[in-house]
């Protein structure tokens, strides 16, 4: 039959996300039978027998020539149906037993019943044809009219639409090929008793597939919960009513056909609500038919056509409501499903924007303030709700490249999203220090006519602190560089015109001085790289035994000339530090001392080590000499920073105490000073212990 795939198919990959569980699908997958047909064809054949037999042995009498329980269309309808569901290549197979037992539990039905040969097989053969083209109907229709794979379980009301629609092609062939007794090529004369043979087809094949399919599949969602017990008794007392349009012919009581099949969609889910609606379908057929008069000009459509029809719009009524009942569930479950995912992606985006160290403001046209982070009024204190010209006075906005306040036009201007301007803010922070915070701003489109203003708050402190560092830094080498360098060029001149003159002794001699020059200007520039190598340079961190490291620097400042230098070392610790800088570190402290020595009282150092806290060691380097001005004892380490003592008196560029601090922060300690009992000074530092 070349019916479309119905079998479940396989779930997409999802790629985890921030939801807590994947929505549910708008389209489920098609349902699946509840029993396996190769097993239960027995089962087929015993319906189709009993059916056959009840149709055929009620025909006449007071039934009238149609029998409204002719109901082998329904079993074959569930045989063909059974089979769809089978693997591509076995569709066909399945399809051939399948109506092979039915067809043979009917033809025994019928024969039973005492009905001919030749009126058994036209019953069977015509209710074959119209199950079938039921389901190819149906299966074709929906395929290609939604592309989605039919399912006999309605996962929409518009599935149960196409359902009704498929089924009546099938009782119109039916009735013309003589399914039930009434129809077939003899009642063709007659186009009332065709359309009543095709109205009770009609109804038997709707209430195969909104009541008895729905119980043989399983519903591919089943959202909606189990009747609860008010709800079983209620509907028995409704069932009741269908009995008073008998008890009361003269009144219009036919809609209370249709009440309980209405409750039982407003009550139950898809399988009860066909249960239930069986069971009332069930009873009406039960009950002694109704045979009315036509009124006058009552056409093609008399009211027993419209009362067998009853029992059909019934089933399809309850499924409707069902399924729509249903498939608000779902939206309802979607619904909470998404504002859970919605929830969860907002609560972590705002995590993920609270916990940057940037700050964030979102703003509107208007300057309204929509978002903002910690970091942002960690930055620039209590946001107003309005980003206006008045808040950046009050924070005091000034251009990036000088340090000056913004006019009105500029400040408008570093508002406004283009995200081409950069501004600092200059906010008084404590002791007289001032934070720099750096102030951007960047248009976002949301789509529409909907535009917003990100402004970035980033502290650029440190970052403006190097900047204006490395100004300063750049400005002191070219200003120590060019006086040696200077001198060089002059005693160089000076020495070629003496040599020229004949005059090779004062020649030499402004060589010499030459020469000087030189030498103080590479000290200059091993200083300055020193300083630039214990900034940023890398560290090679290994064990460095103290006492062998002042073996080594004592046999290179100690003398005994004119002028005595006398180092006394006690310093059995190990550090763990890069040699060479740690080297540079001692040399610098010692040389120090023995540079601001007083020579009255001779140029003595002590150098000590002791344990400090755990894993660290404290190492003191003492001395005799000029000592400290009160309030420089932490401005010295400061870069290009000298003593008040030092001014005027000794060379240098004040980067030795400098390149000191520099050293012992990229180990992690920290250094100090203080005054010491001979009036001299005493540096303190401390560097990761090693291992002795």
């Amino acid at each position: 039959m070349g019916w479309p795939a119905t079998g479940s198919a396989p779930a997409p990959d999802l790629a985890p996300d921030l939801a807590p569980a994947p929505a549910p699908e708008l389209a489920p997958e098609p349902a699946v039978p509840t029993f396996r047909t190769p097993t239960n064809r027995g089962l087929l054949a015993g319906f189709g027998l009993l059916l056959a037999w009840l149709g055929y042995r009620l025909v006449g009498g007071a039934a009238g020539p149609l029998s409204n329980l002719w109901a082998v269309d329904g079993v074959y309808l569930v045989a063909l149906a059974l089979a769809t569901v089978e693997a591509p290549g076995r569709r066909l197979r399945a399809a051939g037993l399948n109506a092979a037992a039915t067809t043979g539990g009917v033809v025994t039905g019928g024969l039973l019943a005492g009905s001919s040969p030749g009126q058994v097989a036209g019953g069977t053969l015509g209710s074959l044809v119209a199950a079938a083209v039921a389901v190819c109907a149906y299966h074709r229709l929906l395929w290609r009219l939604t592309g989605q794979a039919p399912s006999w379980v309605p996962r929409r009301a518009t599935e149960a639409v196409w359902l009704l629609v498929a089924v009546v092609p099938a009782a119109l062939v039916g009735a013309a090929l003589g399914a039930a007794p009434g129809g077939g090529p003899g009642a063709l004369g007659d186009p009332q008793q065709l359309l009543w043979c095709a109205a009770r087809q009609l109804t038997i094949l709707a209430v195969t597939v909104n009541c008895v399919l729905p119980v043989l599949f399983t519903p591919s969602r089943q959202l909606l919960p189990r009747p609860r017990w008010p709800h079983l008794p209620a509907f028995v007392l409704v069932a009741l009513g269908i009995g008073l349009p008998r008890v009361l012919p003269d009144q219009p009581l036919s809609w209370l056909l249709v009440v309980p099949a209405a409750y039982a969609g407003l009550a139950f889910p898809i399988r009860w609500a066909g249960l239930a609606t069986m069971a009332v379908n069930l009873t009406i057929t039960a009950l002694p038919y109704q045979v009315f008069a036509a009124p006058p000009g009552a056409g093609l459509f008399s009211p027993q056509i419209l009362t067998d029809l009853t029992q059909g719009f019934m089933a399809h009524v309850a499924m409707i409501l069902a399924v729509f009942r249903e498939t608000l569930m779902e939206l309802r479950a979607e619904v909470a499903h998404r504002a859970t995912a919605e929830r969860t992606r907002r609560e972590v985006l705002d995590g993920v924007v609270q916990s940057l160290t940037h700050g964030l403001v979102l703003t509107r046209p208007d300057g309204r303030v929509t978002l903002a982070n910690q970091a942002a009024e960690t930055l620039v204190g209590r946001l107003p709700e309005r980003v206006t010209l008045d808040w950046v006075r009050q924070i005091d906005l000034q251009a990036t490249d000088v340090n000056r306040v913004l006019d009105a036009e500029e400040v408008a201007a570093a508002l406004q999203p283009t995200g081409l301007l950069s501004t600092h803010i200059a906010i008084p922070g404590g002791a007289g220090r001032t934070r720099r915070v750096a102030l951007s701003s960047q248009r976002l489109d949301l789509g529409g006519d909907e535009r917003l203003s990100l402004l970035q708050l980033r502290d650029v402190t440190a970052a403006h602190a190097r900047q204006q560092e490395l100004e300063t830094f750049a400005g002191t080498v070219a200003h120590d560089l060019k006086s040696p360098l200077a001198a060089l060029t002059g005693w160089m001149a000076a020495a070629a015109r003496e040599l020229d003159e004949g005059d090779p002794a004062a020649g030499l001699a402004t060589l010499h001085r030459a020469q000087n020059a030189v030498v103080r200007m590479r000290l200059l520039i091993d200083d300055y790289l020193a300083y630039a190598v214990a900034r940023e340079g890398a560290l090679h961190l290994c064990d460095v035994p103290l006492d062998r490291l002042m073996d080594e620097l004592r046999g290179f400042y100690e003398t005994d000339g004119p002028q005595v230098v006398s180092i006394g070392v006690a310093a059995p610790h190990t550090v763990h530090a890069d040699p060479s800088l740690t080297r540079q570190l001692l040399g610098n402290l010692i040389g120090n001392s023995i540079k601001y020595s007083r020579p009255e009282l001779g140029t003595r150092v002590q150098v000590r080590s002791i344990d400090h806290e755990p894993g660290w060691v404290q190492v003191q380097v003492a001395d005799r000499g000029v000592g400290l001005t009160p309030g420089d004892e932490q401005r010295i380490f400061e870069a290009f920073n000298r003593s008040a003592k030092d001014a005027g008196n000794h060379a240098g560029i004040g980067l030795g105490l400098a390149l000191c601090s520099a050293i012992v922060a990229r180990h992690g300690g920290r250094i100090w000073a203080e005054a010491n009992e001979w009036g001299g000074a005493t540096f303190r530092f401390t560097l990761p212990e090693g291992v002795s």
